[in-house]
């Protein structure tokens, strides 16, 4: 702060004052609005390229009396400032929370305050907001940054402590019908992150605390259908690739209606008639194609009839085309690697990606190699790691304590060895200090467990004590995490080692 204007020239004062600042460290920035100057004073802001700069400029210049300007004393303060850009979606979703903790901190510092302007129009974009937290006082600023970067998180709809979650949600259905839900309560935003089963609310705090009951209500209902298991005899993989199934499967969501290859059943989560349509399917199919019968490398696995424009793979069985087209497509990033399903699904042999290529439309090979390359990551997790914000696609690797990689969508610098966002100022292992005690005692009371394979964790919710990962399709008994190479032999283990399988 200049006192009262005492001297011939604005531009002169400036530049011998920032001067002046220089002696103490490099400055970034210095600002000075223009008249008038309201009581006759003029309110600068000098930026430094670190704190401990500013701190000195403003211990040595308080009350500094300066000849370009008449001798009138400075009056100094040192400001600590905290930036960040903020998504205009993201700002709008908040305003009204961060007026209010700008409100609230006035309260608290008369001199602490955030400070946000628009950046410049884009045709091709909308402008970001960049947004400035500021306290003459650490203690203050602190708390205001973390208040405010809690705003900045969202808030995880929990129940008694617990993320509400179904699996629905991770499929095209409930992504369907949770934007239902936003478009219904705007402003508001749900961002989705299935990796960690997560669902987090942006808006203000009734829309939040409004939708949060909503969520719960919809995961309640969802957690109390039934769940049936429905035998298959023979020919299971045709009954799971009708067409019927998979019309019920992309109304219902594909996991309500599940294969179990190893022990030779659908698993049907819904109501009654959900369970007697798939009942429908599979008793005219069985009726239809006998187990009985006697296999053949000229039929087409999938049909079961004589192939038609056939393609053979390298095991020599062969398909229909349009029957291995419509397998490809239908795999997910869990089916991979790819195998024949000759001899009722009994062959390993692996389909490569050069077969897809040759057989698909460009778009449609786009899709299969995009899932076989999530397979590949999610069967490496001590390798491969997705970028620490909701709702981002980027793939890391991991690399050694200290490394620093910028994830090219959202440009958040992330710590590639503790796989969170960058750490300033403290080091890898004193960020781990305590860290695993605290871990094991969340993971001791959620029913998380390691998969023996690829140690990626597991929460168990429900069902059969049968575990399969996702990542690297271990089959692992749950009670003793004893693995099982395809899924073989598993429920006489657990018959006679744990007396069922806890159904």
């Amino acid at each position: 702060m200049l006192e009262r204007p005492n001297y011939s020239s604005l531009k002169d004062a400036i530049r011998s004052i920032r001067e002046l600042l220089e002696e103490h460290g490099d400055v970034v920035n210095f600002d000075v609005p223009p008249p008038p100057y309201p009581g006759g004073l003029v309110h600068a802001r000098a930026y430094f390229m670190a704190p401990h700069f500013a701190k000195a400029a403003a211990q040595a210049l308080s009350d500094y009396r300066h000849k370009p300007i008449g001798n009138r004393p400075l009056r100094t303060t040192h400001v600590q400032s905290l930036s960040y850009t903020l998504p205009a979606n993201i700002f709008a979703l908040l305003r009204n929370d961060i007026d209010r903790l700008r409100e609230l901190a006035l309260i608290a510092h008369d001199s602490s305050t955030i400070s946000f302007h628009f950046g410049n129009p884009d045709q091709n974009c909308t402008p970001p907001v960049f947004l400035r937290l500021m306290s003459d006082d650490l203690s203050t600023l602190s708390r205001l940054k973390n208040r405010f970067e809690t705003l900045l998180r969202g808030e995880d709809v929990r129940e008694d402590g617990e993320f509400v979650w179904d699996p629905l949600f991770a499929t095209q259905a409930g992504v369907i019908y949770l934007r239902g839900v936003e478009r219904q309560n705007r402003p508001l935003d749900i961002q989705i992150d299935p990796r960690i089963r997560k669902l987090t609310l942006f808006g203000p705090a009734s829309n939040r605390a409004k939708v949060r009951e909503i969520l719960i209500a919809e995961v309640t209902r969802l957690r109390n259908l039934k769940i049936r298991i429905i035998p298959l005899v023979g020919r299971l993989i045709r009954v799971f690739m009708d067409p019927q199934i998979l019309s019920l499967q992309e109304r219902v969501g594909p996991e309500n209606i599940r294969l179990d290859s190893a022990r030779r059943v659908l698993i049907v989560r819904g109501d009654d008639n959900l369970h007697d349509s798939v009942q429908e399917v599979v008793t005219r199919l069985q009726e239809d194609h006998p187990g009985n019968r006697s296999l053949t490398d000229a039929e087409c696995p999938v049909c079961l009839g004589e192939p038609t424009v056939p393609v053979t793979l390298s095991c020599g069985h062969s398909w229909c085309k349009s029957c291995l087209v419509s397998y490809l497509l239908s795999a997910s990033d869990t089916m991979f690697p790819l195998a024949c399903l000759g001899y009722e699904a009994t062959c390993s042999s692996r389909i490569s990606l050069h077969v897809a290529q040759k057989h698909l439309s460009t778009r449609d090979f786009e899709k299969v190699a995009h899932s076989a390359f999530l397979s590949h990551v999610h069967s490496h997790p001590s390798e491969f790691y997705y970028c620490p914000t909701p709702d981002c696609p980027e793939i890391y690797r991991t690399a050694p304590p200290g490394t620093v990689v910028q994830c090219p969508s959202c440009l958040i610098r992330i710590c590639p060895h503790c796989h969170v966002e960058y750490h300033e100022d403290i080091t890898c292992a004193d960020r781990e200090d305590g860290y695993e005690a605290l871990f094991k005692e969340w993971t001791d009371t959620h029913n998380v467990k390691p998969c023996p394979g690829c140690k990626s964790l597991i929460e168990k919710a429900e069902g059969c004590n049968h575990m399969t990962c996702i990542r690297c399709q271990t089959h692992t008994c749950w009670v003793c995490l004893e693995t099982f190479p395809k899924g073989d032999g598993i429920y006489d283990h657990m018959e006679l080692m744990h007396g069922g399988s806890g159904l």
